[in-house]
């Protein structure tokens, strides 16, 4: 995002009337790894969510703006032209900050006790990732595999592959729960950075996700014998035999 656009953003939210908190958290609240790719992450306080909330009213530049849609009630993505996007999470100033989805923040405007919540959001937020969540488990990567195999079988690909990835995704999970997560990982989306973060697994994973599905199931399921066999149950392992069409049922 130019300079000029991400400050010109920022002094509207500082002197905008009804927003009584904000912070920007993304990339840009890191101050490293932010790019021309980067998206400017704001998170929005306000005691008038219905006139924040029309974005086109207040954002500078209204006329670069070619799309603005919200999803999830309280997230909108602003396309502006030229292709830079603004993600604004707009939350009511009565919610509770356990709400706020939060990694690395920068206060931007905020009254008393603001940077605190900020502390308590960012602190809920990573006890939520995606590597804590219970479902993250080699049960349910081989659940996903099999069913993958059955979508194939029934010449369903599309949904197969729907399947794959979602399989891809708990591995690089399982991956963060059993080595740690490092310092630039996204804690709610596991794919992002993983080329960055773990070359190795990003391209292993790569190889698994792009190609015909019946080849995604042979390969992750080949991954998987790789690197968990060891840590697997004997039933685990008959599934895992059976993917790898060494075992019949």
């Amino acid at each position: 995002m130019k300079e000029e656009t991400r400050k010109a953003i920022l002094d509207a939210i500082r002197v905008h009337p009804k927003i009584v908190n904000a912070a920007m958290t993304g990339s840009f609240a890191r101050k490293r790894g932010n790019d021309e790719y980067s998206d400017l992450d704001l998170l929005i306080i306000t005691r008038d969510l219905d006139e924040v909330r029309n974005v086109r009213s207040w954002l500078p530049q209204r006329d670069d703006v070619l799309i603005s849609a919200f999803h999830f009630s309280h997230y909108c993505t602003v396309l502006l032209r030229g292709g830079d996007n603004i993600d604004l999470a707009i939350f009511s100033a009565d919610e509770p900050p356990s709400r706020w989805v939060i990694h690395d923040y920068s206060v931007i405007k905020g009254q008393e006790g603001f940077e605190g919540e900020l502390a308590l959001a960012a602190k809920t937020t990573r006890d939520r990732a995606a590597h804590h969540n219970p479902d993250c488990c080699m049960d349910n990567v081989l659940l996903l595999l099999v069913t993958a195999a059955k979508r194939v079988g029934r010449g369903e690909e599309l949904s197969a592959h729907a399947f794959i990835g979602t399989a891809s995704e708990t591995i690089i999970a399982l991956a963060r729960r059993q080595h740690g997560v490092e310092a630039d990982a996204d804690l709610l989306d596991p794919r992002r950075r993983v080329e960055q973060i773990d070359p190795e697994l990003a391209h292993a994973l790569h190889a698994c996700v792009f190609v015909p599905p019946q080849l995604g199931v042979e390969r992750l399921a080949q991954y998987v014998s790789t690197h968990h066999r060891q840590s697997m149950t004997r039933e685990q392992k008959e599934v895992l035999d059976h993917l790898l069409g060494t075992k019949q049922w």
